[in-house]
């Protein structure tokens, strides 16, 4: 009993010789940091350093990385000029247009990354300052990330924001994906509770029952004609949804419509 008492003071000395050493590593630490932040704040080529570090923190999926930068005071809204180059864990990535470090996160699909922005306060709304205006709901839905869709809505994404193109929405992205049927379905059950106007079309005319149509997803049409969208509207070309799935060959959307149709 002696000798088991005797080896807990013995570590409990170690632990106290040893404390005041890591107390003042810290402390040493946190000044660094500090003496860093002021420098950075201070100095725009510092700055623009930092910011191009953290950029490439993100693109490697090095969330430590990340979370120094934005210790140090990297800008987590700040938007990219167009061009920018970053390389990747898997390939290299030119963004033509102006991004956000949140849509870069969107774009490779790091959930945890993107996590980490958005609690240190990353705008979950702010679009592409050039032609597609985007915003990382939008890019979430296009690259068929579910978790990442779900993770943006819970902190209150626009669904009904249209990118500057085409004038989609996330609602119409998801309806016209080719991919896994079970996946876009999924996508647009977590939209459809925000979206103000489920017949909203783009600027082609397109609403998301007429995407859903081409595309041949015949879950994700029941689900949609279900939820009050209007099968009698035409697009710039003049088809109906009927139509449009008659000429993209969908025989079971066809029967679908027609289906609903006569139940109306």
């Amino acid at each position: 009993m002696k000798t088991i008492q005797t080896k807990i003071i013995l570590f409990a000395s170690l632990l106290l010789s040893i404390a005041p050493s890591l107390f003042c590593r810290q402390q040493e630490q946190f000044q660094e940091k500090a003496e860093i932040k002021t420098a950075v704040k201070n100095d725009s080529a510092l700055r623009n350093k930092l910011q191009t570090d953290f950029l490439n923190a993100i693109a490697k999926e090095n969330i430590a990385k990340v979370a120094e930068s934005i210790q140090l005071g990297a800008d987590i809204n700040k938007p990219t000029k167009p061009g920018l180059s970053l390389q990747t864990k898997r390939l290299s990535i030119i963004f033509s247009e102006s991004v956000t470090p949140l849509m870069i996160a969107a774009v490779l699909g790091n959930l945890g990354i993107a996590k980490l922005l958005l609690e240190k306060g990353a705008k979950v709304d702010m679009q592409m300052q050039n032609k597609p205006g985007f915003t990382a709901l939008i890019i979430a839905v296009g690259e068929g990330y579910l978790e990442m869709v779900k993770l943006f809505l819970s902190h209150k994404a626009t669904v009904n924001q249209q990118e500057n193109q085409f004038g989609r929405t996330a609602l119409i992205i998801a309806a016209g994906k080719i991919g896994s049927e079970k996946r876009d379905l999924e996508i647009v059950k977590l939209l459809l509770p925000s979206v103000a106007d489920v017949n909203q079309q783009d600027k082609n005319g397109m609403t998301a029952l007429m995407q859903a149509a081409r595309t041949g997803h015949p879950t994700v049409v029941r689900l949609l004609l279900e939820s009050g969208a209007k099968t009698d509207m035409k697009n710039k070309e003049g088809q109906t949804t009927l139509e449009i799935a008659e000429k993209a060959g969908k025989t079971e959307i066809v029967k679908i419509i027609k289906e609903f149709t006569k139940k109306r």
